[in-house]
């Protein structure tokens, strides 16, 4: 027996369209369809919610045939290494969204028909947020495998960090769809009995997924983006398993380490007040401010940079900077570190984000492990588990090899080619000098102009980043002059 239910306020029609028209939508070779997507004035779509595991397997295996397969998971929290899953939802064109309750359902038989469903690489699977599905996917012992399609990671694709532009289900489907998406039943109890509403809400995110794969891939399609997507597609395994490994910490180096910060940040303070006076609060940049001022210093910022830079003059931007090293050492790392600690694995679990940043680059949370501090005292608390050890490895000048494919600059390209040095031939070019003549100190400026010109910097911030980041003295006059030369 199966339950058939309704979804209420459905207007979606889904048609599946043949390969030809397919292809002159999308360039990714594993698509050999495209769903199209027409809104008729009003229609309903029911659903299938099999009892028993029999019925399950026998409606898993009626999807084998579709190359395209849209999946949600409705959890009992947000953490794939205690929480459980409650709902697999699979939509899939011109049928009913499959709802399995794996609550009420034989685990492993239901597990292994879905893990040959899934594991077919013949089957584009549709997320949105795959990372969160998959990793409460792999943890029950469902395997993935590619073509994978995020809808999320698409869009932020497509607004490429430009604007304050949503990319939740329910701002898509009310920009590409034009109608809202309820998400009210998204933090209810999925631990219990569950409800009409709940089962409706579940079933209509994946039918909304089948409907907003069309006009994403056009809008990939159409800026251009389609490579770029498939690599973060392709990512998605590697940040899954990143995130469920997790890393492990030593408690001893972290109270030993703990002890050394909180005797630095003291002397830091000490030293602060005995320049600046008790009353002050040294986390209030208008305070700092207005106490340089007393003392003579003439600036309108405290940001680091602007201390930095002041040093040499000023001895007491050094020690602003060393009391804000040692208090951000001690608030965000020893402090907090310990209260990431699983209580099932004993792990660090950091939250890894494909495209944190605007500019695309990788963000890290809870916490930010791509900020702890290049010193060994702090690195030396991560250790690999008893047995292993860890693998570090880079790409050599990853960011001016990628500028050399794509500008096709014949400098870079000949450089690269013949195994010279790009930051040396910069250097020659930037000072007239013959390669083999450039030193130590003209080579790491090169490196600033290389690596800042790359990404767009004006002459005031090369000036700054030359000092800041390569220890290099560098005028704004002669930043303008080496923006020109590069």
């Amino acid at each position: 027996m199966e339950k058939k239910f309704t979804v209420e306020g459905f207007s979606a029609q889904l048609n599946l369209i043949g390969t030809d028209e397919a292809n002159s939508l999308s360039d990714n070779p594993h698509e050999a369809s495209v769903i199209e997507v027409t809104k008729p004035a009003a229609a309903t779509r029911s659903f299938t919610m099999p009892r028993t595991t029999e019925e399950a397997c026998r409606e898993i295996n009626k999807l084998k045939g579709k190359s395209l397969l849209a999946i949600d998971t409705e959890t009992t929290g947000l953490d794939p290494l205690k929480d459980r899953i409650r709902l697999v939802q699979i939509g899939a064109p011109g049928e009913p969204p499959l709802l399995l309750d794996m609550f009420a359902l034989e685990r492993e038989k239901t597990i292994s028909a879905l893990n040959e469903l899934l594991e077919d690489i013949g089957k584009t699977k549709l997320f949105h947020n795959a990372k969160f599905d998959l990793s409460f996917l792999k943890v029950a012992g469902v395997n993935v495998e590619g073509p994978i399609f995020d809808t999320m990671l698409a869009e932020q694709l497509i607004i490429s960090g430009l604007g304050n532009s949503s990319v939740k289900l329910s701002d898509l489907s009310l920009k590409y769809l034009h109608r809202p998406l309820s998400k009210e039943q998204q933090t209810s109890d999925w631990s219990g009995e569950l409800s009409k509403g709940q089962l409706e809400y579940a079933a209509r995110d994946v039918t909304v997924l089948l409907e907003l794969y069309t006009p994403i891939t056009q809008g990939i399609k159409k800026a251009k983006l389609s490579e770029v997507a498939q690599i973060e597609f392709e990512t998605l395994p590697a940040v899954v398993a990143l995130e469920l490994n997790g890393i492990l910490l030593d408690r001893q180096k972290l109270e030993k380490l703990t002890g050394q910060l909180h005797t630095e940040l003291e002397e830091a303070e000490a030293n602060c007040r005995n320049l600046f006076g008790d009353g002050i609060n040294l986390n209030s940049p208008k305070q700092l401010l207005e106490a340089l001022e007393k003392r003579g210093i003439k600036t309108d910022k405290t940001d680091a940079a602007t201390l930095k830079s002041m040093e040499k003059k000023h001895p007491e931007a050094s020690v602003i900077l060393r009391y804000r090293k040692a208090s951000k050492a001690v608030s965000t790392f020893t402090e907090k570190l310990p209260g990431f600690i699983h209580p099932v694995t004993g792990r660090i679990h950091p939250s890894y984000w494909q495209l944190g940043a605007a500019t695309g680059r990788f963000s890290c949370s809870n916490p930010n492990l791509q900020q702890i501090p290049n010193e060994l005292r702090f690195r030396e608390c991560f250790i690999p588990a008893p047995g292993n050890k860890f693998v570090i490895a880079d790409y050599s000048q990853i960011e001016l090899r990628v500028a050399a494919a794509i500008s096709r600059d014949p400098v870079m390209l000949k450089a690269y080619r013949t195994g010279e040095d790009l930051h040396r031939q910069t250097a020659a070019i930037l000072t007239g000098k013959d390669p083999a003549d450039i030193d130590k100190k003209e080579r790491q400026l090169a490196k600033a102009v290389n690596f800042g010109l790359l990404f767009a910097m004006g002459a005031r911030g090369l000036s700054d980043y030359a000092e800041n980041s390569y220890g290099v003295k560098m005028s704004v006059r002669e930043a303008e002059e080496f923006k020109g030369k590069f």
